[in-house]
């Protein structure tokens, strides 16, 4: 579109232009659709508005050929010797006589969506700003990192403990269960922020990453049959405690951020 606009585009042929002059204004019905669409998946009431309508009808009346199109039957053709890559004629017949010329500028069309869609981008960033500042401001007195850091130090220093003793593991049990405990109020609190899933590059494969780790020490510290010996069961904590740092310093990132409104 850029190249078409800037008057970059060549045809050497009839049908070249004409493939040409087809693919911009699908193009920007095609621009209409994805615009429709994200109004849609953000919940803002935009109609469409006349300018993007008349794109639409030129595209459809000339390269769809209809017969029945909404008020009243027509036909429509493009006169060929008006075609250039900057527009072309059409007639349309409604009746038994002579056609009415439209005059259709697909380079003026395709400048006027592009400034039309360019305000109601606009309209969605400022929208999608103005409900990120809002959801904020609602969790910004929840932090994320308390629910995860209180008492997981202890925690993890007696897993260590239980499983460095073994089979006499003494509170190592308990402290599995704490850190569990703490992972799954964090967890919760991610989905009540409607923010679980919403990081599946940094938080949300380390919570996954932990389910193993943690299953097999459920396992060692219950006393049941393992192929882990003890050296192996420390490294599990050692990966435990490393990933659960990761997570802490993830969630700093995320309340320092929710503690602003710069977006």
């Amino acid at each position: 579109m850029d190249e078409y606009l800037a008057g970059h585009a060549t045809a050497t042929s009839t049908g070249l232009v004409y493939l040409a002059l087809y693919g911009i204004l699908q193009v920007l019905v095609v621009q209409q659709d994805a615009l429709k669409e994200l109004a849609d998946a953000l919940e803002l009431d935009r109609d469409l508005p006349e300018t993007l309508r008349r794109v639409r009808e030129a595209r459809n009346a000339s390269t769809g050929h209809p017969t029945s199109y909404r008020h009243g039957k027509y036909s429509n053709t493009i006169n060929r010797s008006s075609m250039s890559l900057g527009g072309f004629e059409l007639y349309r017949w409604a009746r038994e006589g002579e056609p009415e010329i439209i005059d259709i500028r697909v380079a003026d069309v395709a400048r006027e969506q592009r400034a039309v869609i360019t305000l109601l981008l606009e309209d969605a960033a400022v929208a999608l700003e103005t409900e990120e500042r809002e959801h904020r401001k609602r969790w910004r007195g929840d932090p994320l990192v308390p629910k995860l850091a209180e008492g997981i130090t202890y925690a993890l220093q007696k897993l260590g403990e239980g499983v460095r003793d073994a089979p006499d593991t003494g509170m190592g049990a308990w402290g599995l269960v704490a850190i569990e405990e703490r992972l799954d109020k964090f967890r919760d609190a991610l989905g009540q922020s409607g923010l679980l899933g919403a990081y599946p590059m940094s938080i949300d494969p380390i919570l996954a990453e932990l389910e193993y780790p943690i299953g097999r020490l459920r396992e060692f510290l219950g006393g049941r049959s393992s192929p882990y010996s003890r050296a192996d069961m420390e490294i599990f904590v050692s990966y435990v405690r490393q990933k659960i740092r990761e997570i802490e310093a993830g969630a700093a990132e995320i309340d320092a951020e929710y503690a602003s409104d710069a977006i």
